[in-house]
């Protein structure tokens, strides 16, 4: 783990509540890098993260702009997907890396890593 200096973290305050999605729009005002994760105050990481090979495979796969990380709710998605809509998603390999990612028919308001652009 890296420490940050105070020249690689910035805080925005806003003047009044916006939402989630609305206040990290407007950190990303703040981001000069192609790539994000998003941590929300009340979610914890439980397990290490391969978060540098996730963010390589996205580099590699520009296809792939959002990668959620998994919660109780996801890890259930694939037969849930099929089960009420009948679609059967299958885990997409993400690059040579030997990481899979499944399809998300629908945002989770989680963690995530994802590209800026």
């Amino acid at each position: 783990s890296a420490a940050l200096g105070k020249d690689r973290l910035t805080v925005v305050a806003l003047e009044k509540r916006h939402g989630f999605g609305h206040a990290v729009r407007r950190g990303l005002d703040h981001v000069a890098t192609p790539f994000v994760c998003v941590v929300q105050h009340d979610r914890t990481l439980l397990r290490a993260c391969p978060i540098l090979e996730l963010v390589r495979g996205m580099e590699a796969n520009r296809w792939c702009k959002y990668i959620g990380l998994p919660t109780k709710k996801t890890q259930d998605h694939k037969p849930y997907v099929f089960n009420k809509y009948g679609i059967r998603i299958e885990e997409q390999p993400l690059g040579d890396s030997g990481l899979t990612v499944l399809p998300l028919l629908q945002w989770y308001d989680s963690t995530h890593i994802m590209d800026t652009e």
